[in-house]
């Protein structure tokens, strides 16, 4: 009986050695950016997704601490190398995981602010921005494998399409001229609140900085009121000589249009406030929006106005809404 107990004591010690059950069941997570992006001339899209860094910030399922309690689950690059891979591998267990993710990615520390739930981007929006360095910026907030599934994610479904959103809105502009003999080509354009001292445009705070975004929601907080927001170095010269779409179809408008500019998502009383300045030909063109009710710049949102310029005289002659897709795709999509 002795030499059987002790047999069989020699099996159970050589298998405790040889496998751990807590490393065995861990697997790496595996996401993969994709986009979808339709009917828009957004900043991120399908054609240059791949070449875009995007930062990934692991919690556990209740959004309370970081996955694993691992410092390194704070901020991962998540880059495009002939595939879509973490810049450190992340190991699931059991345990449910959820994603927050955005774009532009930053390794400065103090760029990444809260954890899970709490964690916010921060983001630079001054009042003057060149056409061809506006920051679209994006997030991502996803406990499931796929951003329309139900499946949670952990070692047994560890391979995720995360969906990328909009935070900022994009005003653009479709300009085409009538009767007008110069060169035609736009250099800049501003955005006017004329409330006065409760300007409902948001721009960086002086100092120190604390415009940030919520990876949980896109939401934007912080910062401080601006008079005017423009986009400079746009050099777009307007080619169109009639009216593009009269019925302001989103799809045909976008793909005319001469410039934009991205926003911090807000709201105004009466939209008589809003001044729009074109600056052509190094000559200033101001026009007001007619009709004193509510306007609204709502984030992943699109909104092309339609202006005539006729002569020497601008009109504005309509204005249209168009959804931004909202799909990164594979183990992360953008919208």
């Amino acid at each position: 009986m002795k030499k059987i107990f002790f047999f069989t004591s020699f099996l159970v010690l050589t298998a405790s050695c040889t496998k751990n059950p807590d490393i065995a069941e861990k697997v790496p997570l595996d996401i993969t950016p994709s986009i979808s992006i339709t009917e828009t001339k957004a900043l991120v899209n399908t054609d240059n997704i791949q070449s875009m860094q995007i930062g990934v910030h692991i919690s556990n399922a209740a959004g309370d601490a970081l996955y694993d309690n691992q410092t390194g689950n704070n901020n991962i690059l998540l880059s495009h190398a002939g595939t879509w891979g973490l810049a450190s591998s992340v190991y699931l267990s059991s345990s449910l995981a959820k994603i927050f993710a955005y774009y532009p990615y930053s390794s400065t520390a103090s760029d990444l602010t809260g954890t899970g739930a709490t964690v916010a981007r921060l983001l630079n929006i001054p009042a003057t921005q060149v056409m061809a360095n506006q920051v679209d910026y994006l997030w991502a907030a996803q406990d499931k494998t796929d951003p329309a599934g139900s499946t949670k994610i952990n070692n047994e479904n560890n391979i995720v399409t995360l969906k990328l959103n909009h935070s900022l809105a994009q005003v653009a502009f479709v300009v085409w001229k009538e009767n007008f003999s110069g060169a035609g080509v736009i250099s800049e354009i501003e955005i006017k609140d004329n409330t006065g001292a409760g300007s409902n445009l948001k721009i960086n705070k002086t100092g120190t900085n604390d415009l940030k975004m919520a990876l949980a929601d896109g939401a934007i907080s912080g910062g401080e009121a601006s008079p005017t927001l423009s986009v400079t170095g746009i050099n777009s010269t307007i080619s169109l000589t009639a009216d593009p779409d009269p019925t302001n179809t989103p799809a045909t408008l976008n793909s005319n249009i001469n410039a934009h500019i991205l926003v911090v998502p807000t709201s105004i009383t009466d939209k008589t406030n809003i001044q729009f300045t074109f600056t052509i030909d190094s000559k200033n063109y101001p026009v007001t929006l007619s009709g004193a009710t509510p306007l609204s710049f709502i984030k992943g949102s699109q909104y092309i106005y339609k202006v005539k310029l006729s002569g020497t005289a601008l009109t504005i002659t309509g204005v249209t809404v168009a959804e931004w897709a909202r799909n990164y795709g594979g183990s992360v999509i953008i919208q």
